[in-house]
């Protein structure tokens, strides 16, 4: 299986505050949105970044929450079914070229449209 999560960044960002003090001992999960200039691959990705003091930082931002999914949501889904969600996220406009601009991500989407036309089926081994 592989997991996706989908963190709630202004709702934790309003309730509590940034802090990066590496001083500061109190656990805490923070969001780093650094400056994009010059970086245009972060740019395209709108990419941030969590600072964290912890090592298990999906218990402790769920051990914030009120309710389950309040600031983080977890979808798990099965490896086989990767085929189909790339496929879905290509529909949306996501993609490794969108993500990561490159030859190389041009050519893995390329091979990952023809692999798309060939259709699956199980091994007889």
């Amino acid at each position: 299986n592989v997991s996706i999560y989908k963190f709630n960044r202004n709702l934790w960002g309003d309730k509590f505050p940034d802090k990066t003090d590496i001083a500061d001992t109190n656990p805490k999960v923070s969001i780093i949105m650094p400056y994009i200039s010059g970086n245009k691959k972060m740019a395209i990705q709108q990419g941030l970044f969590l600072y964290a003091n912890i090592s298990n930082i999906e218990a402790h931002i769920r051990s914030h929450e009120e309710f389950e999914g309040q600031y983080l949501s977890k979808y798990t889904l099965a490896v086989a079914e990767r085929p189909l969600v790339i496929k879905e996220l290509s529909l949306m406009g996501i993609s490794a070229v969108q993500l990561n601009p490159s030859i190389e991500s041009v050519c893995k989407k390329a091979l990952e449209d023809v692999i798309g036309l060939i259709p699956m089926r199980k091994s007889k081994l």
